[in-house]
């Protein structure tokens, strides 16, 4: 057998799907774009999809009139190696990688993943190991680095069409907090027990999509906005050949994810299906 033999052409097999981040403060709008996922786009003929609402923090409040199937993540440890992966299989003491086999191996009938928030997972995951290993503290911080790594390169593998036998699209939002950059700069990112990631985040993802909202002091009226590229205060991105305005004004996720994907084209002033 050649090591040729195990190369892939990629989309042959299966569509691999879009890897989104979305990034912003409290009360910026992450957790009420799953509405727009599972509304779709009727009036170019795109129907909504089958999201799956993971929910690491239990609060789907902004969205529970909507009914979403929710997997609530209890058991917070991850595997960092396959020894792990397979005795906390066993044991059931990972929610996550459980999640992430059925999610790899079966037909789940899901069209995406929304993940809502990591940072909050993140947070109970180093509490979680900081209590298990009180008497090294330092290796403790180790393992965090390790299984987070490990997670989201488990969570990206859910969206490839070489590694999942139904790839879905997979939407995390991450809290950002006012730190400082590499600079010394003022700078929104996501950050885990007062240490930056972002860096090492964003890496992870096709898309960045960084959340604000505005507010006029006067009427109370809230303006909710995504950023599809970065500033020198925070961090956005898109992958994607076709362009996104720099700022979208009352976003929404599911178009702008159709966009990029290429599902629809522009024709004039209008959005058509692309067939």
């Amino acid at each position: 057998m050649s090591v040729f033999d195990k190369v892939k052409r990629v989309g042959v097999e299966r569509e691999s799907k879009r890897l989104v981040a979305l990034e912003g403060a409290s009360g910026t709008g992450k957790t009420k774009q799953y509405e727009t996922l599972v509304k779709g786009w009727p009036e170019v003929g795109l129907e909504g999809w089958n999201v799956l609402y993971v929910s690491a923090e239990r609060k789907p409040g902004t969205i529970a009139h909507l009914g979403p199937p929710e997997f609530v993540v209890e058991n917070l440890d991850f595997p960092m190696n396959l020894s792990e992966k397979q005795a906390m299989l066993a044991e059931g003491s990972s929610d996550f990688m459980a999640l992430f086999e059925g999610l790899r191996k079966e037909e789940h009938g899901y069209d995406a993943i929304y993940t809502d928030s990591v940072t909050r997972y993140a947070e109970k995951l180093i509490s979680y190991l900081l209590d298990r290993d009180k008497a090294d503290m330092r290796a403790a911080y180790g393992k965090f680095g390790k299984k987070m790594r490990a997670f989201l390169d488990t969570l990206a593998s859910c969206a490839s069409g070489a590694t999942a036998k139904q790839p879905v699209h997979v939407i995390t939002t991450w809290i950002v907090e006012v730190g400082k950059d590499w600079q010394g700069r003022r700078s929104f990112m996501p950050m885990i027990d007062g240490n930056m990631v972002a860096d090492r985040v964003n890496q992870y993802f096709d898309d960045v999509l960084f959340m604000a909202c505005d507010e006029d002091l006067t009427t109370r009226k809230k303006s909710y906005l995504m950023h599809t590229s970065g500033t020198q205060e925070f961090s956005a991105k898109i992958s994607s050949n076709v362009e996104l305005p720099p700022v979208i004004e009352n976003p929404n996720l599911f178009k702008a994810m159709s966009i990029l994907s290429g599902k629809v084209r522009k024709e004039g002033e209008k959005w058509v299906k692309v067939e």
